[in-house]
């Protein structure tokens, strides 16, 4: 538009555009449609700095070395396909895999790959939806995404090392309200890594679709599951079994401790060696009404 008023003629009498009569010949030349193929795309030493500025802090994000690369690139084509590659802040590395059309986003295939990612770079985003900052942690994402008539399916493989957090910031009123610390900390394994699968789904053509959401919403009620049982949560990334660790049932005449019971110590035992800083209480429970006719017989 801003061309067409930059060409626009100055003269009042001249402005109107006279429809000149069209011939059958000129008429076939104006439908056909224009049609582009590349036969070679070919970027490289490309840097893009990545920056939302809707955050209470900014997230900037650099990268450099981009690679692009694609061969027989046709807008009319259903399927395309283009590469992607390049290096993120502190050594760290991306690669994005396109297949689909130019012209719809209702067939897509998006792979992505990050590696080495420095994960306290995404702060600000931690910040917002949970109002925790990351302090350090290693990451590395792969993404699977299917889109067949804009019903997304999507697969996310997330693998931190060596992840913590910062405090709480009680000034922030996250979208997400949940103890992120004690999350992270229950999924830890012994190796101080954390691996999750976070399957997502949905139509890209809704209004209300948003991936970064979505996701972050995922990792979230996970979460919220995770600090709701923590020991079953706990036990299974140390690949011990969680079933019956939320109680031990004790008879009020027993003089010793049952093989199964002993067993059940052991399990939590081994979950408190593995999680240093996990304070385990026993609390006792009891029914008086039913403890009292059991004494009475």
């Amino acid at each position: 538009n801003n061309f067409f008023f930059i060409l626009k003629s100055q003269n009042n009498e001249t402005d109107t555009i006279k429809q000149q009569p069209q011939t059958p010949d000129t008429a076939a030349t104006q439908t056909k449609p224009m049609h582009v193929r590349i036969n070679k795309i070919d970027v490289k030493n490309c840097n893009f700095t990545y920056e939302d500025h809707t955050l209470q802090n900014p997230f900037i994000y650099p990268l450099t070395q981009i690679e692009i690369s694609s061969h027989n690139f046709d807008i009319q084509k259903e399927t395309n396909e283009l590469k992607l590659k390049a290096q993120t802040p502190a050594g760290g590395f991306a690669f994005i895999d396109w297949k689909g059309s130019v012209e719809s986003l209702k067939n897509q295939s998006l792979t992505l790959i990050l590696k080495n990612v420095r994960v306290s770079d995404f702060s600000p985003y931690s910040m917002k939806f949970f109002a925790y900052p990351f302090s350090s942690g290693n990451l590395s994402f792969t993404s699977q995404n299917i889109v067949k008539d804009f019903q997304l399916n999507g697969q996310n493989k997330i693998d931190i090392y060596n992840c913590r957090v910062g405090d709480k910031d009680k000034t922030i009123d996250p979208e997400i309200n949940l103890p992120l610390k004690t999350g992270l900390y229950i999924l830890k394994d012994r190796n101080d890594k954390i691996l999750l699968d976070l399957p997502i789904s949905g139509n890209i053509n809704s209004p209300e679709f948003l991936y970064k959401k979505l996701i972050l919403k995922t990792l979230g009620n996970l979460l919220l599951k995770l600090v709701a049982s923590p020991f079953d949560a706990i036990a299974k990334s140390l690949g011990i079994s969680g079933d019956g660790l939320d109680r031990i049932e004790i008879d009020p005449l027993q003089m010793d401790l049952s093989s199964e019971q002993y067993a059940t110590l052991t399990r939590i035992s081994e979950i408190a060696k593995a999680k240093e800083e996990l304070k385990i209480s026993f609390t006792q429970q009891f029914s008086l009404l039913e403890a009292s006719k059991e004494m009475a017989l």
